[in-house]
Protein backbone atom coordinates (compact mmCIF):
# COMPACT_ATOMS: atom_id res chain seq x y z
CA UNK A 1 0.00 0.00 0.00
CA UNK A 2 1.63 3.49 -1.29
CA UNK A 3 1.13 6.30 1.66
CA UNK A 4 -1.35 8.16 -0.56
CA UNK A 5 -3.87 4.83 -0.07
CA UNK A 6 -2.98 4.98 3.67
CA UNK A 7 -3.25 8.51 3.86
CA UNK A 8 -7.31 8.36 1.80
CA UNK A 9 -8.69 5.87 3.84
CA UNK A 10 -7.79 7.39 7.15
CA UNK A 11 -9.04 10.14 5.93
CA UNK A 12 -12.73 8.28 5.01
CA UNK A 13 -12.91 6.60 8.58
CA UNK A 14 -12.18 10.05 10.48
CA UNK A 15 -15.98 11.15 11.72
CA UNK A 16 -17.17 14.10 13.51
CA UNK A 17 -20.46 14.73 15.58
CA UNK A 18 -22.90 16.14 13.07
CA UNK A 19 -26.62 17.75 14.09
CA UNK A 20 -29.11 17.74 11.44
CA UNK A 21 -31.79 19.99 11.17
CA UNK A 22 -35.15 19.01 9.65
CA UNK A 23 -36.70 21.98 8.02
CA UNK A 24 -40.63 22.78 7.27
CA UNK A 25 -43.54 22.86 9.12
CA UNK A 26 -46.00 19.39 9.13
CA UNK A 27 -49.09 19.47 11.33
CA UNK A 28 -47.76 15.25 11.90
CA UNK A 29 -43.92 16.09 13.06
CA UNK A 30 -43.30 19.34 13.34
CA UNK A 31 -46.43 22.28 13.77
CA UNK A 32 -46.13 25.86 13.88
CA UNK A 33 -45.58 27.08 17.61
CA UNK A 34 -45.68 30.41 16.22
CA UNK A 35 -48.14 32.06 13.76
CA UNK A 36 -45.00 34.20 12.28
CA UNK A 37 -41.59 32.56 11.73
CA UNK A 38 -38.55 34.31 13.52
CA UNK A 39 -36.35 35.05 10.87
CA UNK A 40 -33.55 35.67 13.46
CA UNK A 41 -34.58 32.40 15.03
CA UNK A 42 -36.35 29.60 13.02
CA UNK A 43 -35.63 27.39 15.84
CA UNK A 44 -38.13 28.67 18.19
CA UNK A 45 -40.70 29.46 15.33
CA UNK A 46 -40.75 25.71 14.98
CA UNK A 47 -39.47 26.34 11.16
CA UNK A 48 -36.07 23.84 12.03
CA UNK A 49 -35.96 21.46 14.87
CA UNK A 50 -32.83 19.72 15.41
CA UNK A 51 -33.69 15.75 15.22
CA UNK A 52 -30.64 13.75 15.37
CA UNK A 53 -27.07 13.49 16.37
CA UNK A 54 -25.48 11.43 14.68
CA UNK A 55 -21.39 10.13 13.62
CA UNK A 56 -20.69 10.21 10.05
CA UNK A 57 -17.80 11.35 7.92
CA UNK A 58 -19.82 13.90 6.07
CA UNK A 59 -23.19 16.32 6.53
CA UNK A 60 -24.47 14.01 3.31
CA UNK A 61 -23.64 10.54 5.18
CA UNK A 62 -25.43 12.42 8.71
CA UNK A 63 -28.46 12.95 6.23
CA UNK A 64 -28.87 9.61 4.90
CA UNK A 65 -27.90 8.20 8.40
CA UNK A 66 -30.67 10.56 9.44
CA UNK A 67 -33.37 10.19 7.12
CA UNK A 68 -33.46 6.30 8.28
CA UNK A 69 -34.27 7.26 11.45
CA UNK A 70 -36.59 10.22 11.05
CA UNK A 71 -40.12 11.39 8.93
CA UNK A 72 -39.52 13.54 6.53
CA UNK A 73 -42.43 14.91 4.07
CA UNK A 74 -42.80 16.54 1.14
CA UNK A 75 -41.77 19.55 2.17
CA UNK A 76 -39.60 19.17 4.84
CA UNK A 77 -35.78 18.56 3.71
CA UNK A 78 -32.78 17.50 6.33
CA UNK A 79 -29.52 19.31 6.73
CA UNK A 80 -26.98 18.57 8.78
CA UNK A 81 -23.60 20.39 10.41
CA UNK A 82 -20.92 19.44 12.49
CA UNK A 83 -21.01 23.27 13.92
CA UNK A 84 -23.48 24.01 16.06
CA UNK A 85 -22.73 27.63 16.23
CA UNK A 86 -23.75 28.16 12.69
CA UNK A 87 -27.19 27.88 12.92
CA UNK A 88 -29.08 30.54 15.47
CA UNK A 89 -30.37 28.74 17.92
CA UNK A 90 -29.03 25.49 17.75
CA UNK A 91 -27.05 25.60 20.76
CA UNK A 92 -30.10 26.01 23.15
CA UNK A 93 -31.78 23.50 20.79
CA UNK A 94 -28.74 20.87 21.77
CA UNK A 95 -28.74 21.99 25.25
CA UNK A 96 -32.56 21.49 25.66
CA UNK A 97 -32.37 17.66 24.18
CA UNK A 98 -29.50 17.06 26.21
CA UNK A 99 -31.59 18.30 29.05
CA UNK A 100 -34.37 15.96 28.30
CA UNK A 101 -31.94 13.06 28.08
CA UNK A 102 -30.80 13.63 31.27
CA UNK A 103 -34.16 14.08 32.78
CA UNK A 104 -35.58 10.79 31.34
CA UNK A 105 -32.54 8.99 32.09
CA UNK A 106 -32.97 10.18 35.69
CA UNK A 107 -36.71 8.57 35.27
CA UNK A 108 -35.00 5.14 34.41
Amino acid sequence: MTNATKASQAKAKITKTFYVIRRGWNAANQSSRYSQPNPRDTFESCLDELVATVEASSADEACKIAAERVVVYPNQFLRATANPRSEKGLTRAIRERCEADAVEDAWQ
